[in-house]
């Protein structure tokens, strides 16, 4: 998967993490803050589904 998003934080390798968008600029980051842990719509975001990494550098989908 392409790396068009921002990771502002050391992933654990293999976690499940919440991939964002935001409405106002396009842009993309990783969030550890899962969808039903707060209210994402109310900060104009867009949720794009879950990621994980095996290696800190390349993602996958994770379903």
């Amino acid at each position: 998967m392409e790396n068009d998003f921002s990771v502002l934080f050391a992933p654990i390798l293999n976690k499940k993490y919440s991939l964002y968008k935001r409405k106002s600029d396009g842009s993309k980051f990783i969030s550890m803050i899962e969808p039903d842990e707060w209210s994402y719509n109310k900060y104009k975001l867009i949720f794009l589904g879950y990621l994980k990494s095996s290696d800190g550098v390349t993602w996958e989908k994770n379903e």
